[in-house]
């Protein structure tokens, strides 16, 4: 499994979705998130774009938080680097084990 994937798959299940259920909400077939989630097949530009829109969450940047080697980055951008993932990872509610813990969309709007 690839790091997006990885990252694909602890979206939908932080959410409690089914893949049908995510797969619908994001306008692809079942197979095609089983295929992304599995790493055998690479999310385009357009559904990344519907995870941010559907999931609130940028499946790049939440991929870089879990995974990303921030010590890899040139000195000069470290810090801003590390203060990026940790508010990112505050405002999603990820923990250093990996786990996404965020609310759905659909979840905040019917609690309002």
């Amino acid at each position: 499994m690839n790091r997006l994937g990885e990252t694909a798959k602890q979206i939908r299940e932080a959410r409690g979705l089914s893949q049908k259920r995510a797969a619908d909400l994001l306008d692809i077939s079942p197979v095609h998130l089983c295929n992304v989630e599995k790493g055998k097949a690479l999310p385009s530009i357009e559904l990344a774009a519907r995870y941010r829109d559907v999931f609130d969450a940028d499946l790049f940047v939440v991929t870089w938080c879990l995974h990303g080697d921030v010590n890899a980055l040139p000195a000069p951008v470290r810090d801003a680097a590390q203060s990026l993932a940790s508010a990112f990872r505050s405002q999603l509610g990820l923990f250093d084990r990996g786990e996404v813990h965020a609310e759905s969309k659909d979840a905040k709007e019917s609690s309002i």
